[in-house]
């Protein structure tokens, strides 16, 4: 559901939000906007997008950069407990591979799966 930016804050993922989600299947995401050191390392290459294109969509969806560190806006940042099972997805060579492998590592120590 977040896609490439978090179009859903984890409040919408949990039943208590009306809707029992069975599974979240999260690929590709910006779960942290205020980018991770796979970003940062990423540099110029295009496989999908270069860094410098993922910080070009971080300026546009939160100009803000105080405010990227909200959990509505990075959802890595929040309280995700109560979520439901989810599927991540990331490839060895994706810039966006330390923001899956942190969401993954934070949305299991929330006691998910």
């Amino acid at each position: 559901p977040w896609g490439c930016f978090p179009k859903l804050p984890p409040a919408t993922l949990t039943a208590a939000a009306g809707f029992p989600w069975r599974l979240a299947n999260l690929v590709y995401g910006i779960f942290d906007v205020a980018g991770t050191p796979s970003v940062d390392a990423f540099g110029a290459r295009r496989l999908v997008e270069t860094a410098r294109d993922l910080q070009y969509f971080a300026d546009c969806y939160c100009p803000d950069r105080a405010a990227r560190r909200d959990p509505e806006v990075s959802p890595l940042l929040g309280d995700l407990a109560g979520m439901p099972p989810a599927i991540f997805t990331a490839g060895t060579e994706d810039a966006l591979i330390d923001d899956t492998l942190l969401m993954h590592a934070a949305w299991t120590g929330a006691g998910n799966r």
